[in-house]
C-alpha cells in the first residue's frame, strides 16, 4: 500500500500561519512593554514577582547590608574625626617637638599630656649635649608624647621638688606623675655612642611612649600608621 503523505498545505496557507504568527509577537511585546511600564505582575517558574520589584525578603537583606555599611562608614568618619581633634590638640602643646621650658612653665607642660619626658640638663656637661642629639628625633617619632627640656640651674624649686641630684636626668610623666626616671648612661650601656632605639626601649619601659610604636633596628625609617595619619594631619614629618 502506498505511503500517504501530507499535503503541504501550499502559499496561502503558509502566508495566513506567518501573518498569525506576526500578530501574536507584536501583540506579545506590547503586552511585555506595558507591563514594564505600569510594574505589572508576571509569571516565572511558578513564581509571582513585580517587573520594578524584589521579594521582600531580598529588600530586607538589602536594607540591612545597607545599614551596616552606613554605621561602618560613620564609625570610620567619627574615628578619623577625633584622631584629628587629638592631633591637632597635641600639636598645640608641642607634641613633636623638642623644646625648652622655663620652671613656670613646668607644671602646665607635664599636666597637659597625658606621656611626658622631661630632661634635666646643665648647658655644660657633655652628656646633656648627647641626650640633646637623641631627643629630637623621639619626639618627631613619638608624636603621643611631649619631649622637653629645662635648665636644672633655672629650675631650683623642681629640682628639689624631684629630687634630681645628678645630670643628666630624663624624668618621666603619666598624667602629670613622675612614674620613672633615668640617671646617666649606666642603663644605657654607659657609654655616650649608644644608639636612638636603645634609649627609646628604656624609655618604653616607663611607660612614656608607646611600646607598639618601637621598630626594630633593622625596621629603621619606617613608621607606624598611626604617625602617618597623625602626621598628614599636622604636617610632622
Amino acid at each position: 500500500m502506498a505511503t500517504a503523505f501530507k499535503q503541504d498545505g501550499g502559499f496561502g496557507e503558509s502566508k495566513l500561519l506567518n501573518k498569525l504568527a506576526v500578530e501574536n509577537a507584536i501583540q506579545g511585546f506590547a503586552d511585555y512593554h506595558e507591563q514594564q511600564s505600569h510594574g505589572k505582575k508576571s509569571k516565572s517558574d511558578g513564581v509571582t514577582y513585580s517587573l520594578n520589584e524584589k521579594p521582600e525578603d531580598e529588600l530586607d537583606a538589602s536594607d540591612d547590608d545597607d545599614d551596616e555599611l552606613r554605621k561602618i562608614r560613620e564609625k570610620r568618619l567619627a574615628d578619623m574625626k577625633k584622631k584629628q581633634t587629638e592631633a591637632q590638640g597635641m600639636k598645640s602643646r608641642g607634641h613633636g617637638e623638642y623644646a625648652e621650658i622655663v620652671e613656670d612653665e613646668f607644671l602646665k607642660t607635664v599636666t597637659n599630656s597625658k606621656l611626658c619626658v622631661v630632661h634635666f640638663y646643665h648647658r655644660d656637661f657633655e652628656r646633656c649635649k648627647v641626650l640633646d642629639k637623641h631627643l629630637p628625633d623621639l619626639a618627631r617619632k613619638h608624636f603621643e608624647t611631649k619631649f622637653v627640656k629645662i635648665n636644672a640651674e633655672k629650675a631650683r624649686f623642681f629640682v628639689e621638688k624631684l629630687k634630681v641630684r645628678m645630670l643628666p636626668s630624663l624624668v618621666f610623666f603619666l598624667n602629670g606623675v613622675a612614674v620613672d626616671r633615668m640617671v646617666g648612661f649606666d642603663e644605657l650601656g654607659g657609654s655616650d655612642e649608644f644608639e636612638t632605639h636603645v634609649l627609646e626601649r628604656r624609655i618604653a619601659q616607663s611607660g612614656a611612649i608607646d611600646f607598639d610604636f618601637i621598630a626594630e633596628p633593622e625596621q629603621k625609617g619606617k613608621r607606624n600608621w598611626l604617625l602617618l595619619i597623625w602626621g598628614a594631619i599636622c604636617g610632622v614629618e
